[in-house]
């Protein structure tokens, strides 16, 4: 008995995490104590509908399997790990630990480019 792996439905999940994961934290992010932040700031931030967009798109293509996401993909991953990374670097500059959402990201991000990265996926995604 042979056991394929799809590796695409893999990324694509890690992909539909991130934006769970950006849902989530803005709601923990503003119902938090001492916060002046509101709701309607955080979801009025043209980036963020960007990225839950983008990351949105991302999945579905990638769990579609076509080609053309399989490369906006590579591109889009680089682009937020080079964000997230150096997001980090001025959090803890400024001597502040950065957030929970920011050391979660680039782990998902991370974990995403390997898997779009395998020869597997490359191939998976030919539609």
């Amino acid at each position: 008995m042979y056991i394929t792996i799809n590796f695409s439905k893999i990324a694509a999940t890690v992909a539909f995490t991130y934006v769970i994961l950006l849902f989530g934290f803005a709601f923990v992010r503003c119902f938090a104590p001492n916060n002046p932040e509101k709701l309607e700031n955080i979801f009025s931030l043209s980036w963020y509908w960007l990225d839950c967009f983008v990351s949105l798109l991302i999945g579905w293509g990638i769990w579609k399997q076509y080609e053309w996401v399989w490369w906006l993909s590579f591109f889009w991953s680089l682009y937020e790990l080079a964000f997230h990374i150096l997001t980090a670097m001025v959090w803890t500059s400024r001597g502040g630990f950065p957030p929970t959402a920011l050391l979660m990201a680039p782990v998902l991000w991370v974990t995403f480019f390997i898997l779009i990265l395998l020869p597997e996926t490359r191939k998976q995604c030919k539609r």
